[in-house]
């Protein structure tokens, strides 16, 4: 059992995402110019588009971080996916889940 939350149709959504053959391909020009902008827009340190695989969280656009993915566990879009509506976090250092995450250390 996975130490982080799930979908009920969590199978359907893996299944799903494994037939848009979208995960491990190249970086897309449009996508990264897409998060440049926002980046610049909400003068973050960071902007991506995360795919969530069985395990891991791998960035299809990704800026201002080198690394290319990360292990679920310590995702964010994690939690986002089995939300009905939004995941609004106004502060991860008091959101136990995420307080001591290193991705949000990174910030």
């Amino acid at each position: 059992m996975p130490d982080y939350p799930t979908l009920a149709h969590e199978l359907e959504r893996l299944r799903a995402l494994k037939n848009m053959n979208i995960v491990d391909t190249e970086q897309d020009k449009t996508l990264d110019a897409i998060t440049l902008e926002a980046r610049n827009y909400f003068n973050s340190k960071s902007c991506l588009i995360s795919l969530i695989t069985e395990d891991r969280q791998w960035f299809k656009s990704k800026q201002g971080m080198d690394v290319s993915e990360t292990p679920r566990k310590i995702s964010f879009c994690t939690y986002a996916i089995t939300e009905e509506e939004y995941l609004i976090i106004p502060d991860a250092e008091a959101d136990l889940r995420f307080s001591n995450n290193p991705l949000y250390q990174f910030h």
